[in-house]
């Protein structure tokens, strides 16, 4: 398990898996949290806050059957920004190992960026080539474990997964709902997905049906949904702001909610 702080990557350990399932951590594999002193939606700065999103056994479960790596690439900058001590980032780590060992399943390995450009602590104020939007922590992971990453998908809740994903080369996955703004981003950008999903678990059936055993996926081309992402962007009245973090604009629903958007 690897954090890529001041020192980067460690050596580890190479699987024979030549495909990978690279996932986000929070709003992805864990559930946000509200924080009511400041009003937003975020990540779990305690280790007690932290929740496995509904599905999340289940889902590495198919993914590791199908014959996929599953690694965790997730920008913790808390540290950086004095939200939370070394101590309590560990506990955390060690938290959602329980979590996912009391579903029977375990993470291949786990990649933490603990940057940021405007970090309170000077050993972890950087512009480094691992913080999401970059690709560093899943060229890393590959150059680690043998994988392939063109065979490999990132899958996240944030526009930031996206980038990092198609930077990287693999196919991307977005979790939860478009909003307009953002779906003509993805496409502007050249960033289309391989496919939209609601949950972590549909995304993994999805993923895993596309074949099954190591070295034995194929891409298939984009499928409908992201054909039109703008079309499909404005489907509910309950829409995303890109990372999971829903905003009620059904009439009557209070205004000036302040939710989190690409904020770590």
């Amino acid at each position: 398990m690897r954090e890529l702080g001041p020192g980067g990557a460690a050596n580890g350990e190479r699987h024979l898996s030549a495909r990978a399932v690279f996932l986000d951590r929070d709003g992805t594999l864990t559930e946000l949290v509200y924080d009511r002193e400041t009003g937003y939606i975020d990540s779990a700065a305690r280790p007690e806050e932290l929740r496995l999103v509904n599905g999340a056994g289940e889902a590495l479960k198919k993914l590791k059957e199908a014959g996929y790596g599953v690694f965790l690439v997730s920008n913790q900058p808390g540290l950086a920004k004095g939200r939370f001590s070394a101590e309590t980032f560990e506990a955390a780590k060690m938290r959602l190992r329980e979590l996912l060992a009391s579903e029977g399943v375990a993470l291949d390995g786990e990649y933490y960026c603990l940057h940021h450009p405007s970090s309170l602590v000077a050993e972890y104020r950087l512009n480094c080539d691992c913080r999401k939007p970059a690709p560093g922590m899943l060229v890393r992971a590959a150059r680690e474990h043998g994988l392939n990453l063109a065979l490999s998908y990132m899958v996240g809740d944030d526009l930031n997964d996206i980038k990092a994903g198609v930077a990287a080369g693999c196919s991307t996955v977005f979790i939860g709902r478009l909003t307009g703004l953002l779906a003509q981003t993805l496409e502007s950008e050249g960033l289309r997905p391989a496919f939209v999903s609601h949950t972590l678990l549909e995304a993994a059936k999805r993923i895993a049906s596309r074949g099954t055993g190591p070295r034995s996926w194929v891409k298939d081309e984009p499928e409908e949904e992201a054909e039109s992402l703008g079309a499909r962007a404005f489907k509910s009245p309950e829409r995303s702001l890109g990372m999971g973090h829903k905003i009620d604009l059904s009439p009557g629903a209070g205004a000036g909610r302040r939710v989190r958007f690409g904020f770590d």
